[in-house]
């Protein structure tokens, strides 16, 4: 005898309604019999967002097909009025909003993705439905909850009562549109939700300043022990190195540059050292120059890790990329005559990696080399004095140059790399590109010290010498007065101009890249080609040149060398070289050893320098001609 006005059903607050199969009426009377079937129907609908995305770039995959199910429910069972069919949508964006879904538990695939030709995307459908389907569960039951209290929220917030001026009640109001701003997007993120990442295959892109490479016929897999890449670098020169990691979603279609805060780039650099002999004795001298410099060439021999920054452009993340300064230290004579870079991701079970292969080109020195000097007793120029009385010449700011020419039997130096084997790091033009001047001041500290190969002096400063090949040049800028003595007027005023210079030598092995071949320039018989390297410097704490007065020369320099002629010659009568020229005596005021051998050249050159000026001294027809100012013809004989 009971009546039943209505069932009161509660579950997260949804909106019931009886089933299509039901009997039940409001005010139905219970009488005697069955009363079953009486089912009842949760038509509450709910908000999901669901993204398909390529990486944290959030790029677009293609046409996707979405599927979506009650958790334990068939969809099919339940038709029309309550429900249409749920199961499946095209979903064309990376984002999308379902407003009319159950709010229950519901689990959602992605069951194909197909591009713009139709076709199946393969590789990213069996990402998402593999052996094991992606399923992502999300549980909509009380979110329309969480909207109905935004939505109070905002009307008691009220932002359309006008302003009354009052500077905190305006930034209360502002606070507070601000706050349920971001509760909205808190409760989409969180709440409502699903989203599907295909990542790709990770991969680093290597960028750098400097490389001479110009040609592409070459096999990295069989000649570089299957480098990545393959560059070309001229020997102790900084250049920078860019790593950029990316995402390849779609090859040749889709990348994403965007990676994950955790990740890390290990970097091994070998390019800058070296494991042939003399290495730590080249390092060590060039440590007495620039500390610096060192550094720069042992940078993570033995591995750094980099973090990995973003470059932002309005507040938009994008770019990730790891950027330093390297340098290329001497060049590899061994085949294939390469150095490498080794750099590799860490944070992740995939791996990425990246192997480039540097060719150093340059000279790499035989052995320590020699040097022997200019002579100077042949003298370069003559400075006349004019004759009579309290006259003289001043010469001002006159440039000299002293020329060393290679003799035509000798092997030609290389063009590319000028005459002397270079024991400093120059920065590349190219290596602050894109940097401002501070920065790339600040990064390169040294830069200022660098000093370039096939070098002249001129005023002090060292400049670039480019337009000589085979020979080697030094320039100075000098000023002389000659004397103002009444007694020496003339002649004995005249001034020999005398180098005081060292020709530096050594022989050295060549490795050039020639890019018509692609590979490294060798010889006939697979050897690499072997120069001679000079460089042509003054004396230490001496000026580059020596002016010698002919009083100078006949009452000081030429009593100094008889002196030293007649000391060499009493040290060859002691040591006995004449019967037993194998000997080796010890040097009179020198306090070392030398062989009879050596003193035997040690005096012809003496003896050639004292004859050499006593031709010098005398008046010559040709003494005029040979000077750099010719006085009157009837004056100087």
């Amino acid at each position: 005898g009971s009546r039943v006005d209505y069932v009161d059903l509660t579950y997260h607050g949804h909106e019931f309604i009886p089933s299509p199969e039901s009997t039940f009426e409001s005010g139905m009377v219970i009488e005697e019999g069955y009363y079953g079937d009486n089912d009842f129907v949760d038509v509450e609908k709910a908000r999901v967002i669901v993204e398909i995305v390529g990486g944290l770039c959030d790029k677009r995959l293609g046409r996707s097909t979405v599927h979506m199910k009650i958790v334990g429910c068939d969809w099919n069972k339940v038709t029309k009025p309550q429900l249409v069919d749920l199961e499946t949508f095209t979903q064309s964006g990376p984002r999308q909003i379902y407003n009319s879904v159950p709010a229950h538990l519901l689990d959602i695939q992605v069951r194909e993705i197909r591009d713009r030709d139709n076709g199946n995307i393969e590789h990213i459908s069996n990402f998402f439905q593999g052996t094991q389907p992606i399923v992502r569960t999300i549980d909509l039951r009380d979110t329309n909850a969480a909207d109905v209290a935004i939505e109070k929220a905002e009307g008691s917030e009220n932002p359309t009562n006008t302003s009354k001026g009052i500077t905190e009640e305006e930034e209360l109001k502002g606070d507070t549109r601000n706050s349920l701003e971001t509760t909205k997007k808190d409760e989409e993120e969180g709440m409502e939700l699903v989203r599907f990442q295909y990542d790709g295959k990770l991969m680093l892109e290597f960028e750098t300043t400097g490389d001479e490479l110009a040609c592409t016929s070459y096999s990295l897999q069989d000649e570089y022990e299957g480098a990545d890449s393959l560059h070309v670098f001229p020997y102790m020169t900084g250049f920078r190195i860019t790593i950029k990691p990316k995402y390849e979603i779609i090859a040749g279609e889709v990348y994403c540059d965007i990676v994950d805060d955790n990740l890390k780039l290990r970097v091994i650099n070998q390019v800058g050292i070296d494991d042939n002999e003399g290495f730590d004795e080249f390092l060590a001298e060039m440590r007495k120059q620039n500390e610096a410099q060192v550094e720069i060439l042992e940078k993570c021999r033995d591995g750094c890790v980099y973090d990995i920054a973003h470059d932002y452009v309005n507040g938009t993340q994008l770019g990730a990329n790891v950027m330093d300064f390297f340098a290329a230290g001497r060049p590899n004579i061994a085949a294939p005559y390469v150095k490498y870079m080794d750099f590799s991701i860490e944070g992740r079970t995939a791996s990425a990696t990246h192997k480039a292969a540097f060719v150093i080109t340059g000279y790499f020195s035989k052995g320590p080399g020699n040097s022997f000097a200019l002579p100077t007793h042949k003298p370069i120029m003559v400075l006349r004095d004019p004759p009579g009385g309290l006259s003289y010449a001043t010469y001002e700011n006159v440039k000299t140059t002293i020329e060393l020419e290679m003799s035509s039997t000798s092997t030609a130096l290389h063009h590319h790399f000028g005459i002397e084997v270079k024991k400093t790091i120059e920065m590349g033009n190219d290596v602050c590109v894109g940097l401002g001047a501070s920065l790339c001041q600040e990064l390169w500290s040294f830069h200022t010290d660098a000093k370039v190969f096939g070098y002249e002096h001129d005023l002090g400063g060292i400049v670039q010498k480019v337009e000589k090949t085979r020979s080697t040049q030094f320039t100075t800028t000098w000023s002389y007065q000659t004397s103002t003595d009444p007694w020496t007027a003339g002649a004995m005023s005249d001034v020999f101009v005398v180098p005081n210079l060292n020709v530096m030598y050594r022989e050295v092995y060549v490795v050039n890249w020639k890019n018509e071949s692609c590979a490294v320039d060798q010889t006939v018989d697979g050897k690499l080609p072997v120069t001679t390297a000079i460089n042509l410097e003054d004396e230490k704490n001496q000026p580059a040149l020596a002016f010698f007065s002919r009083y100078h020369v006949e009452y000081v320099k030429l009593p100094e060398l008889e002196r030293s002629i007649e000391n060499i010659e009493h040290s060859i009568s002691l040591c006995n070289c004449t019967e037993s020229p194998t000997n080796i005596c010890s040097v009179a005021g020198e306090g070392k050893k030398k062989s009879c051998d050596e003193l035997g050249e040690q005096f012809t050159y003496l003896r050639s320098a004292r004859d050499e000026w006593r031709k010098n001294l005398m008046m010559r027809d040709d003494f005029k001609n040979n000077s750099i100012v010719n006085w009157f013809e009837e004056v100087g004989t």
